[in-house]
């Protein structure tokens, strides 16, 4: 391991400590004499239940902590690189760098803000080793690229007349012989716009059920609808009410002579009894299969419903 020596940055660093006369030092001071944020070295003392001493909004730790922080802190101070930047000087990862710190093979510490920093004395070696290993690496290769045989080339050698061809061929501009079956000519390119043709409409064929040997049916629009009633033959034909004996039409629209219509029978309303309490009409239904009702009374009701026309 390399020694450090005495006369390094911590040393002016504890005199200014020391200078302030007292057994303890501001925590803003100690921030800036250490070059970390004030904010780091809090986090570290909420973390490590170091007490300090709070005057106004200001923190002050004692003497002794100071020093303690001040050679954690020393190899940041005298320079030492960061892995990462031990990292870019010797051309090796942070991950091999880190794990030969692990195994002992490098000096390394670790500083206030949780940064490894390795020993700058030891990277030389590194990278002389790395350099010399990457020479012996690349130059037997060149060397061996150099003394091997020459390659055999794929590429058939021309011959004079084959190169008076190869000449005619590049003055055709474009002309090729494929096989003795003549020349060919490339259609020239048409520099500027270029617009594309029109593409042809599709050929639409409607099939019908003629196509499938199958009579042909005669359609919705073409078949004959039933006529609509007039409204003169509506007027004619007196309306029907419909009775419920759980919802009964009001009296107001009875009158005698009008049809009733129970369940399937169909009457007609012979009179009214204009009770306030209890209202009825007499209705008769000659059709109907009991005797008894032929000719009956019907309860309704005072309140007008007119959704009960039918």
């Amino acid at each position: 391991m390399a020694s450090i020596s005495q006369t390094d940055p911590c040393s002016a660093i504890i005199s200014r400590i020391a200078a302030y006369g007292s057994s303890i030092i501001p925590v803003p001071a100690l921030s800036r004499l250490l070059g970390v944020k004030s904010t780091t070295l809090n986090a570290r003392f909420r973390r490590k239940q170091i007490l300090l001493r709070t005057i106004g909004r200001t923190n002050y730790l004692p003497y002794d902590q100071a020093l303690q922080l001040v050679e954690l802190h020393r190899y940041a101070l005298i320079g030492w690189p960061t892995l990462q930047a031990a990292s870019k000087i010797t051309d090796v990862k942070p991950a091999t760098l880190k794990a030969r710190c692990e195994k002992g093979r490098l000096e390394g510490h670790i500083d206030l803000t949780k940064r490894l920093r390795l020993n700058p004395a030891e990277l030389e070696g590194l990278c002389s080793a790395a350099s010399r290993a990457e020479v012996k690496v690349k130059a037997p290769r060149f060397a061996a690229w150099a003394k091997s045989p020459a390659r055999k080339n794929k590429a058939k050698a021309f011959a004079p007349a084959e190169m008076k061809e190869e000449a005619r061929f590049s003055e055709a501009k474009g002309a090729i012989d494929t096989l003795g079956l003549g020349p060919v000519e490339r259609p020239p390119f048409a520099h500027g716009n270029f617009a594309l043709p029109t593409a042809p409409k599709p050929k639409i064929e409607i099939i019908g059920l003629e196509d499938y040997g199958l009579p042909e049916v005669e359609s919705p629009s073409q078949t004959t609808c039933p006529r609509p009633q007039r409204s003169e033959d509506m007027q004619k034909q007196p309306p029907c009410l419909v009775y419920d004996p759980l919802r009964p039409f009001s009296l107001s629209v009875c009158s005698p002579g009008k049809a009733v219509r129970y369940g399937q029978y169909v009457g007609t309303v012979l009179g009214l009894i204009d009770d306030p309490y209890n209202p009825k009409i007499k209705v008769a239904f000659p059709e109907h299969d009991d005797p008894v009702m032929r000719e009956v009374l019907l309860v309704v009701d005072k309140k007008k419903r007119s959704e009960v026309l039918s």
